[in-house]
């Protein structure tokens, strides 16, 4: 089986290598999504649970592209969830505390590549850049899905240090031993 595979390959390798190492709790980022003033549809239960990207506007200019998340039946857990998958900022996993029940309908306008972490990629993409006037390029003025979540929705993502377990390695040799 497949699994036999994999823990006979990495029984090899800390083997091999002499790994020796140990989880331990350290104060990592992690964010919480809080209800603020909610602005949130009921959803019809029967419906399903989905979350669509659109892009209303076509492609955008250097790599920014409005966007649309179309959710329909979500739990706020639901949601926690994805929000890593679209916010290039949060790279680690949302806890819900709305304390909302059930499932809700949004929708939420605004630009992945206005995020931090995006900007960021973009300024060492772009760094030459340059309009045709040779002005600088202009970074876009999207709102990031942070700020939409917290104007559009009522929501708000608390970033804050909790523990959690984290892969320690004590040691391990710069060479394998042989085989």
């Amino acid at each position: 089986s497949m699994s036999r595979h994999a823990d006979r390959d990495l029984a090899l390798l800390l083997d091999r290598y002499k790994i020796a190492f140990h989880y331990e709790d350290q104060p990592m980022d992690t964010a919480t999504l809080v209800a603020v003033k909610p602005r949130l549809g009921k959803a019809d239960p029967a419906g399903r649970t989905t979350c669509v990207r659109q892009f209303p506007e076509g492609p955008g200019k250097m790599g920014g592209q409005p966007t649309r998340l179309v959710c329909h039946n979500m739990t706020m857990a639901q949601f926690a969830e994805q929000i890593p998958v679209y916010d290039y900022d949060i790279l680690y996993p949302v806890q819900d505390a709305t304390g909302l029940e059930g499932a809700w309908d949004f929708t939420i306008d605004f630009d992945p590549m206005a995020s931090r972490g995006a900007m960021a990629l973009r300024m060492q993409m772009f760094s030459g850049a340059t309009a045709a006037n040779g002005q600088p390029a202009d970074p876009i003025g999207g709102v990031n899905l942070e700020d939409a979540i917290r104007k559009q929705l009522g929501l708000d993502l608390k970033i804050s240090k909790r523990p959690q377990p984290v892969l320690v390695i004590d040691h391990m040799l710069e060479k394998p031993t042989g085989n």
